[in-house]
């Protein structure tokens, strides 16, 4: 009698476990606006090697590969803010088109508003995770990111977060929104006007 209520009570532990490991893989990823207007369905993902930041990416990953890959864009939030979740329309937006999309900050809850201020070296640290993930065979981003197409990009004080960046080798690509230049090399960039480096 007593095995039988261990083996009932082992098999209620599991089942309680097996729940909770559920609801945390329902809340790591969320569909936002239907997952955009694009071309491909997008999610917003806390992906589990990367938990300081917010992707978003197609939903399907399967269309992409030798002929299509997923262009970067690293992004800095306005006020410097440790969270998208001021920008999250706009980057599942920008996601839905067909871009792999890595905001500093990581993924806020429905509703929440997001705290704490990051760094400009957030944005390398997305860049150095999409170029990994490209490369490991484990990864669903396995040869699907096209690593030759990076960009930087930013509202406001990420604006500033993205010029003080810009000057990586990988980037090809700065976007500063709504943004100032303070004493930096750089052309004017105000209301989301594309800055190129000068080489």
């Amino acid at each position: 009698m007593k095995k039988i209520h261990r083996i009932v009570f082992l098999l209620v532990v599991l089942a309680a476990v097996f729940a909770i490991q559920l609801t945390a893989q329902e809340s790591a990823s969320r569909v936002v606006e239907d997952g955009g207007t694009g071309e491909y369905k997008a999610i917003m993902i806390s992906e589990p090697s990367l938990a300081t930041h917010t992707v978003f990416r197609p939903q399907d990953l399967s269309v992409f590969g030798k002929k299509s890959k997923l262009p970067v864009v690293a992004w800095g939030n306005g006020a410097c803010a440790n969270s998208p979740w001021e920008h999250i329309n706009f980057l599942n937006e920008v996601a839905s088109h067909g871009f792999l999309v890595i905001a500093i900050g990581p993924m806020p809850a429905e509703g929440e508003r997001g705290g704490g201020r990051s760094q400009s070296s957030q944005l390398t640290d997305a860049i150095d995770w999409a170029i990994a993930q490209n490369s490991d065979k484990n990864s669903p981003y396995y040869k699907k990111v096209d690593v030759e197409n990076i960009a930087v990009s930013g509202m406001s004080c990420g604006g500033l977060q993205t010029l003080e960046m810009a000057p990586d080798p990988r980037v090809t690509t700065v976007v500063v929104c709504n943004s100032g230049v303070y004493q930096l090399r750089a052309e004017v960039c105000r209301e989301c006007r594309l800055w190129k480096k000068k080489t």
